[in-house]
């Protein structure tokens, strides 16, 4: 072979000699990479315990909850619940005349009146 051909030869050998050769890492990066791996890991488990807890206490599935921290997925509960929990309606008044309840107390006591004493209406 000819250097030239040993040229276009030996490029492709040291690709693959890189490719199959682990790359050297530093022992302090990898331990904090996993070190903080290590750190997600505690944080997501807390939080499920955090929101197990709380849907316990609120009765709101855990998997609807949000939050980083126990106060804000606390507060994320209160908020679904506040949303989903109807509030009471006032009762329709049609009219200006009616009450919601029936007739005004002093009408029922007008018609007692009238049944016991008819001279109560002066203009009957």
């Amino acid at each position: 072979m000819t250097d030239a051909q040993n040229a276009n030869i030996e490029p492709a050998d040291a690709e693959q000699n890189s490719a199959i050769e682990p790359k050297t890492v530093d022992p302090a990066q990898r331990i904090r990479e996993l070190e903080a791996e290590i750190g997600r890991y505690k944080a997501e488990q807390e939080q499920s315990e955090w929101k197990a807890k709380v849907s316990a206490d609120t009765g709101i599935p855990a998997d609807l909850l949000r939050g980083d921290s126990l106060e804000e997925i606390q507060a994320h509960a209160k908020a679904i619940k506040d949303y989903a929990t109807p509030k009471p309606k006032a009762p329709a008044v049609h009219g200006v005349d009616r009450h919601p309840h029936g007739p005004l107390p002093h009408r029922a006591i007008n018609y007692i009146a009238a049944a016991m004493d008819p001279s109560f209406f002066p203009d009957r």
